[in-house]
């Protein structure tokens, strides 16, 4: 089981390279290759695994595809999906919960995918590279030791010099847990309100407009980081 793009390791997606050697191992092991897409589903109109030269044979989802319900899904390839299916003669791993197929849940579900086409997809994922590159500016202009990881329509500042590639680079000691602190409070007093490991997600409702007030916001934030490091 993998997830393509590890937001406790620093939002930085796989490599190629590294996924592709995972489906070798697992075909020459008789194993199944999973992706987890609970949240990078929303990177690509197919899924974080459209980026990819391999395909898995189980995929799990959740989060967007509740739309805004909680919500969760397993699909895969035939062979393996037919170990759950219900009409079949001998269902060899029985499935069942108090919440499947909840009607409000897969009515909300519904609504959201039928706007989540491939230009929806498309525009969302331009808007987070110029929010990337907008970040990337402001912090060559503030001199401030950051950076910024993501992919698709998600992204991730770091109080670090160079992009983290691992998760003992991605590890956040206290000092760093304590200005990363100070600048979530500074966003959140200017309206801007990021996850606490001040990552971005963002949604089909935002444009330019929304980009420009919180790359302000973080360029302030930079500035009075800045003047506390020195």
């Amino acid at each position: 089981m993998v997830d393509l793009l590890p937001h406790r390791v620093g939002l930085i997606p796989a490599s190629d390279e590294f996924v592709c050697a995972l489906r070798k191992w697992a075909d020459n092991n008789a194993s199944l290759l999973v992706f987890d897409e609970v949240i990078t589903f929303r990177t690509n109109y197919q899924g974080a695994q459209q980026n990819y030269s391999v395909m898995p044979d189980l995929t799990a989802m959740g989060k967007i595809i509740g739309g805004g319900f909680p919500a969760g899904a397993l699909a895969g390839c035939d062979k393996v999906m037919k170990v759950l299916d219900p009409s079949e003669p001998k269902v060899l791993l029985p499935h069942s919960g108090t919440f499947s197929a909840n009607p409000i849940t897969m009515t909300a579900g519904l609504s959201v995918m039928k706007d989540f086409d491939q230009a929806a997809v498309t525009r969302l994922n331009d808007l987070a590279l110029y929010a990337k590159a907008e970040i990337n500016r402001v912090i060559d202009e503030t001199g401030i030791s950051a950076c910024v990881t993501g992919a698709g329509s998600m992204f991730r500042v770091h109080l670090k010099a160079k992009a983290p590639k691992n998760y003992r680079q991605a590890y956040v000691d206290k000092a760093e847990s304590k200005l990363i602190n100070q600048l979530l409070d500074h966003l959140f007093d200017n309206g801007v309100m990021m996850i606490n490991t001040c990552s971005a997600a963002l949604s089909t409702a935002m444009g330019k407009k929304e980009i420009d007030h919180l790359v302000n916001a973080l360029k302030s934030g930079f500035d009075k980081l800045k003047t506390e490091m020195t």
